[in-house]
């Protein structure tokens, strides 16, 4: 869920080359194009990466637009540090041929493969992740009238996001972020255009035990969010909520050896509510206001 997927595919493209010294000879110095590219030099990849983006300069800042987390940001400053070496050197004047034949290069080609390996792994782990969440951006709500609406709009309008184990390790804050950004969004859109004419209180959480963020959408009108047990933690920011899906272990399931056999015998008198152990939870919630078309 990139901001700027196009330039993500520039930079694989850039990066096609980069780790690629045969290619970089037909193109730079040969200048054998492909059919498609008219035209093709080392500037290119240099004013992409150094002008175009933020990726020399600051790589992390760019996670949630092209990049997806920091471990890609991270090798995307090793590949710089290499372009630095070479630059240091031999300055910013050399032919393309001087500068992929001189010694120094070879880090420049090694640095380019690993993130290149690394993204399209990333791309290839996230794509049907990316394809859930592009579902439940667009997907539709209802919008109930009176407070017997609850038990309806909490079917309609409950949502959860799951990830495997290795879809997480791709995933950062800044794409969750991203994600959250397009539902409110596109819910914004849905309430502006109902005849309803009232708000709605969109709310996330993470369901624990299902190593899940939920997030629910309901009238403005009801007083209280339907949760029962749990005393709710209202958060500023949804970061925590980011955090607590990230950090989980268990997004593959819990494992068998760390589940516990409870003695139901043992409890079959605590049936007093008062007596049992109130659980904490973590919530963030928002106001979408309903505004009239202009």
């Amino acid at each position: 869920m990139l901001k700027h997927p196009w330039r993500r595919n520039h930079l694989i493209n850039y990066l096609e080359t980069l780790s690629d010294k045969e290619k970089q000879t037909r193109r730079w110095v040969q200048h054998i194009y492909p059919p498609a590219i008219p035209y093709d030099d080392l500037d290119y990849t240099i004013h992409f990466l150094y002008d175009d983006t933020w990726l020399a300069d600051d790589p992390v800042a760019t996670i949630g637009y092209l990049l997806l987390n920091h471990r890609e940001a991270n090798l995307v400053k090793k590949l710089i540090e290499a372009f630095e070496v070479v630059f240091a050197k031999y300055g910013m004047h050399k032919t393309d041929e001087e500068y992929i034949n001189c010694p120094e290069w070879q880090a420049v080609i090694d640095e380019a493969k690993k993130l290149l390996d690394l993204i399209k792994q990333n791309d290839s782990n996230t794509s049907s992740f990316f394809d859930r969440l592009s579902n439940i951006i667009e997907d539709g709500i209802f919008i109930g009238i009176t407070l017997d609406d609850l038990e309806t709009e909490l079917k309609n309008n409950t949502w959860f996001l799951s990830a495997s184990q290795q879809e997480v390790k791709v995933l950062g804050k800044e794409i969750l972020a991203a994600f959250f950004d397009k539902v409110i969004e596109n819910r914004l859109k849905q309430i502006k255009n109902t005849p309803e004419k009232h708000g709605m209180i969109f709310y996330m959480w993470f369901d624990e035990q299902a190593s899940q963020i939920r997030f629910s959408l309901i009238s403005d009108f009801h007083e209280s969010l339907p949760f029962g047990n749990p005393r709710l933690i209202f958060l500023d920011t949804p970061d925590l909520i980011y955090e607590q899906f990230l950090d989980s272990e268990y997004h593959d399931g819990i494992p068998f050896s760390e589940l516990e056999i409870s003695d139901w015998d043992s409890h079959e008198n605590e049936t007093d509510d008062a007596h049992q152990p109130q659980n904490l939870l973590n919530v963030y919630k928002v106001l979408l206001k309903y505004q009239e078309n202009e």
